[in-house]
């Protein structure tokens, strides 16, 4: 027997209350290494669904696998890659478009590996990352870490977040 699920939709307020219960959580210590036990996603799903969203504990997990795939790029892009910084004001990765180029292309100019992922963030701002960063109990873009030195050499995409995505860790880093 097959469960249908209804398409999750998801807008800024559900993403908050999505936020501030994983933060509830990781203040009551219901947090193990890299995830949440599974009573949090069901009482953020019984929140949700209190607001009127139509959003089940599996879907409140896969959006915040999500949210922690997203992190692991951007921060992968700022603390693994010269020439990326953080516009705390924007909420975005910035870097010159050269920058951008040597990571999105190779030599030839065809599209590196893991194009998409990392090019979603040259032009869209990630205004939970801080939040995120919280959470997950990393670092932060701050100016300690929001590199502005320019590279013309292209990161290693192999090793890169992209790669594994399911991968619960983040590139080492000092804490902040």
């Amino acid at each position: 027997m097959t469960c249908h699920l209804d398409r999750a939709n998801w807008d800024s307020t559900a993403e908050a209350i999505l936020v501030e219960g994983l933060k509830k959580a990781v203040r009551a210590g219901q947090k193990s290494d890299n995830n949440f036990k599974p009573q949090v996603y069901h009482s953020i799903s019984l929140e949700l669904r209190q607001k009127g969203y139509k959003l089940d504990h599996k879907q409140v997990k896969s959006w915040w696998t999500r949210f922690k795939g997203s992190h692991k790029i951007v921060d992968f892009l700022l603390h693994e890659c010269s020439g990326f910084g953080w516009d705390d004001t924007t909420k975005c990765v910035t870097a010159i478009e050269s920058v951008w180029h040597n990571l999105l292309y190779d030599k030839d100019g065809n599209k590196q590996k893991h194009h998409n992922d990392y090019k979603h963030f040259q032009n869209h701002s990630f205004p939970l990352y801080d939040d995120i960063t919280d959470i997950i109990g990393g670092t932060k873009a701050s100016s300690t870490f929001a590199y502005s030195s320019v590279s013309t050499s292209t990161p290693p995409m192999e090793n890169g977040p992209a790669a594994a995505a399911g991968d619960e860790q983040i590139p080492a880093a000092e804490p902040v």
